[in-house]
This record gives C-alpha cells, sequence and structure tokens, in this order.
C-alpha cells in the first residue's frame, strides 16, 4: 500500500505508477462541490472512478477486503477517515467472494492490522496484496465524502 496527499504529487511521482499518477492529477484537479455523487470522469476510460458520501464505523465493526484484478485508490474529500492494513502474507481467512465485482471479504484480524489516516486531499493506494479495511473510524464515527478509483492491474 502507498500512501500520500495530493499536495505532495510532485515529491510522489518517482514511486507512484504513471497510471496512478494521472488518476491522482485528476482527482487533485477536480471541483467536488460541483460533482454529484456518482460515477467521475478522469480522463482515462480504463479507470473507474466512484464519487460518494460513507460513514466511518469502529474497526471491529468491519469486514477488510482484497481484490485480485484491480488496485483501489482511495481519495478523500472531506471529513476524517482511518483505511487499515494487513499483508495477505498473513494468510487471513475469506468470508465472502464476490467475483462479479472483483471483492473478496476476509475475517477482521484487528490485532494484525495497521492503520494510516487520511484527511483531505490524502489518497491510499491498495494493490491486489494489499488487504485493506476502509471507513474507520478516527475517534468518533463521522461523515465522509471520498472518491474510489479502480485501476486494472493490466493498466500498469
Amino acid at each position: 500500500m502507498i500512501v500520500g496527499h495530493a499536495a505532495l504529487l510532485e515529491t510522489a511521482k518517482a514511486e507512484l505508477p504513471a497510471v496512478i499518477l494521472q488518476a491522482l492529477h485528476a482527482l487533485r484537479a477536480l471541483d467536488f462541490s460541483k460533482l454529484e455523487d456518482g460515477a467521475v470522469d478522469l480522463g482515462n476510460d480504463k479507470l473507474k472512478a466512484n464519487l460518494f458520501h460513507g460513514a466511518t464505523t469502529p474497526l471491529e465493526s468491519k469486514r477488510p477486503e482484497a481484490h485480485i484484478e484491480n488496485i483501489d485508490i482511495h481519495y478523500l474529500v472531506s471529513g476524517d477517515e482511518v483505511i487499515c492494513y494487513q499483508p495477505m502474507s498473513d494468510h487471513p481467512v475469506q468470508i465472502e467472494a464476490r467475483e462479479a465485482q472483483d471483492c473478496y471479504f476476509y475475517e477482521n484480524q484487528v490485532a494484525r492490522q495497521s492503520s494510516t489516516r487520511l484527511t483531505p486531499g490524502g489518497f491510499a493506494v491498495c494493490f491486489p496484496w494489499d488487504l485493506h479495511t476502509p471507513l474507520c473510524a478516527a475517534g468518533q464515527p463521522g461523515d465522509v465524502r471520498k472518491v474510489v478509483v479502480k485501476v486494472p492491474l493490466a493498466a500498469l
């Protein structure tokens, strides 16, 4: 997983694949106050982006997820969110597979997860080998607005 902030994209460009950097530049340029929730055009038809409102909840109530065919970019527009992470090498137990959506859910092993806090403009890039738990509360549960971009592995 790679985490960063949109204000530092020029500094981070050496560590980010070109298609991910392109998506982040496009997100940084958007005026979200003028956009409705739903699909967002990032200028690359290989990328699928969805803008939405969500609510954070305690980590203990969540199910970690992973994807096989896609990389997730979580980009926070407003609010405060914690994303937790654990490597797939920890051998987590899969509890649900939604193959049509490329989404797989796993047993929550809270003690094995690390976390990073996102503030507006913050992003987390989650690769298929990154088990991740988004929309975790940073203290008290709260409302967020965010974009999740699906980047096909083949686009790398």
